[in-house]
């Protein structure tokens, strides 16, 4: 059997997808093959198990996700404007990939934590490395002078991670429709939202 790298993509998609809407216990690799239209055989030719595949989803998914992240990884020194546009459109791109990825995030914030201990220990350092991340960042605008520079560093990156994180559940899960408009919001609009309260708190504005 020939190694074919567009059938290992059809089934970790079809798995994603079952295990976001099915839940990890409830999925089970006949369900997986069965809707690829593929034998068993080709699943295990690809992969051992149905935890294999869920960590070789999260793997994946974890690269692309921090991928969005250092995107916003400042090279050069910038004005206070210029950083609040760069954040902007990080946390812009980032709720776009939350949007278009959603399974994922079904996965990484739901049901995902009802699976193996293996997988659930890979979920939380997927969390972890999202705040690292976010870390790095404000580290790179302390060194470029961008920043003061202080010893809270790493509680700024957990407060902003928290802060991105909660937003991003209630945006896609969360929100009653009735009361809560942040479900009709854009990325582009909560994205501005976020970065206004990053930058100027409580206040919501820039005071000259």
């Amino acid at each position: 059997m020939q190694n074919h790298p567009e059938r290992r993509e059809q089934l970790m998609k079809i798995a994603l997808e079952l295990y976001a809407t099915n839940g990890y216990p409830a999925t089970k690799v006949s369900s997986i093959v069965k809707r690829a239209g593929v034998a068993q055989g080709t699943f295990y030719w690809h992969f051992k198990s149905k935890k294999d595949i869920a960590l070789a989803i999260l793997k994946e998914g974890e690269l692309a996700l921090l991928q969005v992240i250092q995107e916003g990884y400042r090279k050069d020194v910038g004005t206070i404007d210029e950083m609040i546009a760069s954040s902007t459109s990080l946390m812009t791109h980032l709720f776009t990939f939350a949007k278009e990825e959603r399974y994922l995030m079904t996965l990484l914030f739901l049901t995902g934590h009802d699976a193996d201990e293996e997988i659930i220990d890979l979920i939380s350092k997927i969390n972890k490395d999202l705040e690292d991340a976010f870390s790095r960042n404000i580290h790179r605008a302390q060194e470029l002078g961008m920043l003061k520079s202080k010893s809270t560093e790493d509680l700024r990156a957990s407060m902003l991670t928290s802060l991105v994180k909660g937003m991003m559940q209630r945006w896609l899960f969360h929100s009653d429709e009735t009361t809560d408009s942040i479900h009709v919001m854009t990325p582009q609009t909560i994205a501005k939202e976020i970065v206004d309260f990053e930058f100027f708190g409580l206040l919501g504005k820039r005071i000259d």
